[in-house]
């Protein structure tokens, strides 16, 4: 993007990409608001590589290589994106396809550095965060249209809100 502003970048990665391995070029791209839409697919483990925990996954999570459990705090992508300067932050959930195209959308026609974090499950290495059990959770921040997506401070609180229901939508725009 930096050698060619013309080009629409779009980058999708994994959470283990783009939140582990991949998280200082997160970083300088949010802060640098580089025209660009970030698209991670977060099913909370390193699922092509033999399933070990990722930077998502749950303190204690039990996998082939914790078999003792995960001993790090899961990373906040959507927090660390909002504080790091990014533009426009989104989260989804694979399970509605036309919500996820929408935010997909709107991170494309953001003029600057677009997040996309799409909960998904892994049906090999992830036998918690399921189809179902992210269906029983998710609730659009919008559908009420009270939510305002400018609102910095609310964006990060949401970011945070950790009882039995994941927000999905607009976070920060």
């Amino acid at each position: 993007k930096l050698a060619n502003s013309d080009l629409c970048v779009i980058a999708v990665t994994g959470d283990g990409d783009g939140y582990g391995i991949g998280a200082n070029h997160l970083l300088h791209m949010a802060r640098r608001n580089v025209n660009m839409t970030h698209i991670v697919e977060d099913n909370h483990v390193y699922a092509l590589t033999k399933g070990q925990y990722s930077p998502t996954s749950e303190v204690g999570w039990v996998t082939s290589t914790s078999p003792e459990g995960s001993i790090d705090v899961p990373i906040n992508p959507l927090a660390l994106a909002i504080t790091s300067g990014a533009g426009y932050v989104a989260r989804a959930f694979s399970g509605d396809p036309r919500h996820v195209a929408e935010m997909i959308k709107g991170a494309i026609a953001h003029p600057g550095y677009a997040l996309v974090d799409i909960l998904q499950d892994c049906v090999i290495y992830n036998r918690i965060n399921t189809n179902k059990w992210y269906r029983d959770r998710v609730y659009d921040i919008a559908e009420d249209g009270s939510y305002d997506p400018t609102d910095f401070k609310r964006a990060i609180a949401l970011a945070f809100e950790e009882d039995d229901r994941i927000p999905v939508g607009v976070f920060y725009s």
